[in-house]
């Protein structure tokens, strides 16, 4: 009967270490963002398509539409503003990398303007 006790205080205190080393994945810290904007030439002012912009620190890249412009949606963060940098790229075209103040559950808009 004393081991049979033994066994269950060892199984009860087994689960209690499990479950307070667990998180909760909605208790996490991380948010979403979003970054809107236009790519356009420097020369022409118009809109730039098939670029590719990207955010290496927060893994994210996306390219422009016809009309130039861009959009990366649901971006997570850090709760905390993210001071980062976003490159522009595209055959034809120097590529520029930009710095960037990210908040999380805000949109950001921002253009870039790109060189031939």
């Amino acid at each position: 009967m004393k081991n049979y006790f033994l066994l269950i205080y060892f199984v009860l205190i087994s689960i209690f270490f499990l479950n307070s080393g667990c998180e909760n994945p909605a208790q996490t810290t991380y948010l979403t963002s979003h970054i809107k904007g236009f790519v356009l030439d420097t020369l022409t002012l118009t809109g730039v398509d098939s670029v590719t912009l990207t955010i290496p620190e927060l893994s994210v890249s996306t390219t422009s539409f016809s009309t130039g412009y861009y959009q990366m949606l649901n971006i997570q963060m850090p709760r905390d503003p993210v001071n980062t940098t976003i490159t522009a790229s595209r055959r034809g075209y120097q590529t520029v990398t930009t710095g960037i103040v990210l908040r999380s559950n805000d949109t950001t808009h921002f253009n870039v303007m790109i060189y031939r």
